[in-house]
C-alpha cells in the first residue's frame, strides 16, 4: 500500500472486527455462529456490489455513505464465521483470529479505497509478489529495469522474512511442525473440495503481502529523508 497511515488504520479496524466477534460468540453463545453465518452472504453480496460498480462518478450522498459503512461493518465482523471452513482441518482457533484479521484488512482497504476512489490506498494482492510494489517505471531503460526487478526482489525476501517470523510464532505456540507451507498445500489439495476456502486464502496472502510492500515503502521514505 502506498499510504502507510491507512495501512495501520485498516489493521486496527481489522483487530476491532476480530474482538467484536469474539465478544458477540462469547456473549451470544452459539447462537452467535448461526447468526454471523447467516449476516455474512448478503453482506458479501453487497461487498462484491460495490466492487463491481467501482468507484462513483459524483460524490456519495450521507444516506449512499452510511450504507456504505453499514455493510463493510457488517462484512469485517461477520467474516470470522467464515474462516472456521479455512484449512487447516486441526481445530486452531488462534489461527482462525489471523485469517479473519487478514480477511478483514482487505475487504476494508478494498471498500474505502473504493468509497473514496483511491488507488494509494488500495491493498496489493497476491500479483503483487510477480509485479513488484507499485512503484512506477520511470522509462524503459536497463537502468529502470534493474531498479525494478531490485524492488520485486526485496518484496520476495520481505515476504520470505515475515513467512519465516509466523512460521517460528506457530512452532512456538502449537509446539507442531505446522508452518505456512503446510495451511497452503492443505488448502491446495482440497480445492475441488472447497474452492471458497482456497480464494479466501489467497486473500490472507495478500494481506501479509501489502504488510511486506508498505514495510518496503517505509524504508524507502526513511531512507531518503536522511539522504
Amino acid at each position: 500500500m502506498l499510504s502507510s497511515g491507512y495501512h495501520i488504520t485498516y489493521w486496527v479496524i481489522a483487530l476491532v472486527a476480530v474482538a467484536a466477534h469474539h465478544t458477540i460468540r462469547c456473549i451470544i453463545g452459539a447462537a452467535a455462529e448461526t447468526f454471523f453465518h447467516t449476516l455474512a452472504f448478503p453482506s458479501l453480496a453487497a461487498a462484491l456490489y460495490i466492487i463491481w460498480c467501482g468507484p462513483r462518478e459524483k460524490p456519495a450522498s450521507l444516506l449512499q455513505n452510511a450504507v456504505h459503512q453499514t455493510t463493510a461493518g457488517f462484512l469485517l465482523i461477520s467474516l470470522g464465521s467464515i474462516t472456521q471452513h479455512m484449512p487447516p482441518s486441526q481445530d486452531l482457533s488462534d489461527l482462525r483470529y489471523l485469517f479473519h484479521a487478514c480477511l478483514a484488512f482487505n475487504a476494508a482497504g478494498t471498500l474505502e479505497a473504493i468509497r473514496q476512489n483511491r488507488r494509494d490506498i488500495d491493498p496489493a494482492s497476491v500479483m503483487q509478489l510477480l509485479e513488484g510494489p507499485r512503484t512506477k517505471l520511470a522509462r524503459l531503460t536497463c537502468r529502470g529495469c534493474i531498479e525494478h526487478s531490485t524492488a520485486c526482489l526485496a518484496l520476495l525476501a520481505l515476504f520470505r522474512l515475515l513467512m519465516c517470523g509466523i512460521d517460528l510464532a506457530l512452532h512456538a505456540i502449537y509446539a507442531s511442525d505446522l508452518n505456512c507451507w503446510f495451511i497452503w498445500s492443505e488448502s491446495v489439495s482440497h480445492m475441488q473440495h472447497s474452492f471458497g476456502s482456497f480464494v479466501l486464502l489467497t486473500f490472507v496472502i495478500a494481506a501479509l503481502v501489502d504488510l511486506a510492500e508498505t514495510v518496503k515503502m517505509i524504508y524507502l521514505l526513511s531512507s531518503s529523508l536522511w539522504d
